[in-house]
């Protein structure tokens, strides 16, 4: 008998999932199927601590949803958010380390991962998930982007040493009958 699988999500996904933000339909059809699939209990989302400080009460209300919405998400145990330990910070900072490019001589601007895309990474790492769900392919400011994170390695891996999938979650088929 096989394991549900562990899905892994950014902070980003909530919004999206709770505020029904416009989203292409195929991408809007990955996230219902995901949560369809976990109320059956046939799959886990986990996510960081942080998420609970990234995903704002306020924001939640701009964007037509509130804190209830969000907290109630994490009443049941096939939903859960992982607390940060050593171990997790330990390779947060490697991993914001090793993706950390400076200024080369004003001809190339300084890179840096988000703190919390770091802990995010780190967390998902250490708990083995399935897949890592997250839209986040934003560029701007020299924000180092996680859909991409992979190619930036000649390993494919994160860091050179970890195996992880990231992805941006869709259903091209559009199969909602889960």
């Amino acid at each position: 008998m096989s394991r549900e699988k562990i899905y892994y999500w950014d902070s980003c996904m909530f919004y999206e999932w709770l505020c029904d933000e416009q989203k292409p339909e195929e991408e809007h059809a990955g996230i219902k199927k995901i949560i369809l699939e976990n109320q059956k209990q046939q799959n886990r989302i986990i996510t960081s601590a942080i998420t609970h400080l990234e995903v704002l009460p306020s924001k939640l209300s701009a964007k037509g949803s509130n804190r209830d919405d969000f907290s109630n998400l994490f009443d049941n145990t096939y939903m859960g958010s992982i607390d940060m330990t050593p171990n997790i910070l330990w390779l947060a900072k490697d991993i914001r380390d090793f993706y950390f490019t400076p200024n080369n001589n004003n001809q190339q601007s300084r890179k840096m991962m988000d703190l919390g895309d770091a802990i995010h990474l780190a967390t998902a790492i250490i708990y083995k998930v399935d897949e890592f769900h997250t839209r986040d392919n934003t560029k701007k400011g020299g924000k180092v982007p996680l859909l991409t994170l992979s190619a930036e390695t000649q390993s494919g891996k994160i860091c050179n040493e970890y195996d992880l999938s990231i992805i941006s979650p869709s259903d091209n088929q559009f199969d909602l009958d889960v």
